[in-house]
Protein backbone atom coordinates (compact mmCIF):
# COMPACT_ATOMS: atom_id res chain seq x y z
CA UNK A 1 0.00 0.00 0.00
CA UNK A 2 1.41 3.45 -0.88
CA UNK A 3 2.33 5.76 2.01
CA UNK A 4 -0.67 8.07 1.58
CA UNK A 5 -0.10 10.24 4.68
CA UNK A 6 3.56 10.73 3.81
CA UNK A 7 2.73 11.65 0.23
CA UNK A 8 0.04 14.12 1.34
CA UNK A 9 2.44 15.79 3.80
CA UNK A 10 5.09 16.08 1.07
CA UNK A 11 2.67 17.45 -1.55
CA UNK A 12 1.10 19.99 0.83
CA UNK A 13 4.55 21.14 1.98
CA UNK A 14 5.82 21.48 -1.60
CA UNK A 15 2.71 23.43 -2.68
CA UNK A 16 2.82 25.82 0.29
CA UNK A 17 6.57 26.33 -0.20
CA UNK A 18 6.05 27.05 -3.91
CA UNK A 19 3.28 29.53 -3.12
CA UNK A 20 5.36 31.23 -0.41
CA UNK A 21 8.29 31.61 -2.85
CA UNK A 22 6.00 33.63 -5.11
CA UNK A 23 4.07 35.55 -2.44
CA UNK A 24 6.31 37.35 0.04
CA UNK A 25 3.33 38.40 2.20
CA UNK A 26 2.30 34.76 2.58
CA UNK A 27 5.85 33.81 3.48
CA UNK A 28 5.93 36.52 6.17
CA UNK A 29 2.57 35.32 7.61
CA UNK A 30 3.77 31.70 7.87
CA UNK A 31 7.38 32.10 9.03
CA UNK A 32 8.50 31.36 12.60
CA UNK A 33 8.57 34.71 14.41
CA UNK A 34 8.87 34.55 18.22
CA UNK A 35 7.61 38.11 18.66
CA UNK A 36 4.48 37.48 16.60
CA UNK A 37 3.86 34.19 18.38
CA UNK A 38 4.27 35.53 21.89
CA UNK A 39 3.13 39.16 21.68
CA UNK A 40 0.45 38.80 19.02
CA UNK A 41 -0.62 35.23 19.93
CA UNK A 42 -0.12 33.95 16.37
CA UNK A 43 0.27 30.35 17.53
CA UNK A 44 -0.50 28.95 14.06
CA UNK A 45 3.07 29.91 13.11
CA UNK A 46 4.26 27.01 15.26
CA UNK A 47 2.95 24.64 12.55
CA UNK A 48 2.87 26.82 9.46
CA UNK A 49 6.60 27.47 9.56
CA UNK A 50 7.18 23.78 8.84
CA UNK A 51 5.49 24.24 5.47
CA UNK A 52 7.93 26.83 4.10
CA UNK A 53 11.60 26.58 3.21
CA UNK A 54 14.47 28.91 2.36
CA UNK A 55 15.07 27.47 -1.13
CA UNK A 56 14.33 24.43 -3.31
CA UNK A 57 17.43 22.53 -2.17
CA UNK A 58 16.33 22.89 1.47
CA UNK A 59 12.78 21.84 0.59
CA UNK A 60 13.91 18.91 -1.56
CA UNK A 61 16.31 17.53 1.04
CA UNK A 62 13.72 17.82 3.82
CA UNK A 63 10.99 16.15 1.77
CA UNK A 64 13.27 13.38 0.56
CA UNK A 65 14.42 12.71 4.13
CA UNK A 66 10.83 12.75 5.36
CA UNK A 67 9.71 10.40 2.62
CA UNK A 68 12.53 7.91 3.20
CA UNK A 69 11.85 7.68 6.94
CA UNK A 70 8.09 8.18 7.05
CA UNK A 71 7.47 5.68 4.25
CA UNK A 72 8.91 2.90 6.41
CA UNK A 73 7.17 4.13 9.57
CA UNK A 74 3.85 4.35 7.77
CA UNK A 75 4.21 0.78 6.53
CA UNK A 76 5.00 -0.44 10.05
CA UNK A 77 2.69 1.67 12.23
CA UNK A 78 0.14 3.32 9.95
CA UNK A 79 -0.50 6.80 8.64
CA UNK A 80 -2.09 8.28 11.75
CA UNK A 81 0.97 7.40 13.84
CA UNK A 82 3.24 8.98 11.23
CA UNK A 83 1.10 12.12 11.25
CA UNK A 84 1.19 12.23 15.07
CA UNK A 85 4.99 11.82 15.09
CA UNK A 86 5.35 14.48 12.39
CA UNK A 87 3.20 17.06 14.22
CA UNK A 88 4.79 16.25 17.60
CA UNK A 89 8.26 16.66 16.09
CA UNK A 90 7.35 20.02 14.58
CA UNK A 91 5.85 21.29 17.82
CA UNK A 92 8.74 19.97 19.92
CA UNK A 93 11.28 21.74 17.72
CA UNK A 94 9.25 24.92 17.56
CA UNK A 95 8.70 25.10 21.33
CA UNK A 96 12.44 24.65 21.86
CA UNK A 97 13.19 27.38 19.31
CA UNK A 98 10.56 29.62 20.90
CA UNK A 99 12.10 29.08 24.33
CA UNK A 100 15.61 29.82 23.03
CA UNK A 101 14.59 32.92 21.01
CA UNK A 102 11.94 34.44 23.32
Amino acid sequence: MPPIFTIVICVVTALVTYRAFHDRALHERLIFDPRAILAEKQWYRMLSSALIHSDWAHCGFNLLSLYLFADTLEALFGGWIVLAIYVASILGGEFLALYLHR
